[in-house]
């Protein structure tokens, strides 16, 4: 996953979108996925995500919008 945000400065307006660029096998090599073939996973309106981490099969999400705070997402898997 890579993240990708827009921030014209220290009091928004921000945009942020998620993409899966690829896969690592299970030896470690990376396999990319075609870039005309990428598409946002997801968009945050408002949010400037600056880090992702995986806690088990559930997604964390972490802001920092600057003048307007920081805020904590947990993305459940299914």
């Amino acid at each position: 996953m890579v993240v990708s945000y827009i921030r014209p400065g220290d009091d928004g307006p921000f945009s942020t979108a998620i993409y899966e660029i690829g896969i690592i096998n299970n030896v470690g090599i990376f396999k990319p996925i075609h870039p005309k073939l990428q598409k946002p996973l997801m968009v945050f309106s408002d949010q400037k995500v600056e880090a992702i981490t995986f806690k088990k099969r559930d997604l964390i999400l972490m802001t920092d919008n600057e003048n307007f705070g920081s805020t904590f997402l947990l993305i459940k898997s299914k």
